[in-house]
């Protein structure tokens, strides 16, 4: 029971560690920092005919391009 407490608790601070927030890049081509967003938000990417822009950690429900 403890190796999972434990686990549990490890896996949550990884990933906030690892996750970027709201409007933070999280990819792009040749970017190497993290592709995660913090907890509600998704990596979004403001021109899909682009795809070498960067995405951005935003809330999904924002309108595209703001």
């Amino acid at each position: 029971m403890k190796t999972l407490v434990f686990s549990a608790t490890f896996a949550s601070l990884l990933t906030q560690v690892l996750s970027v927030g709201e409007w933070a890049q999280c990819g792009g081509i040749n970017y190497t920092g993290s592709t995660l967003c913090d907890s509600g938000l998704t990596c979004t990417y403001f021109n899909v005919s682009l795809p070498h822009t960067p995405g951005n950690c935003r809330l999904p429900d924002h309108p595209a391009g703001l």
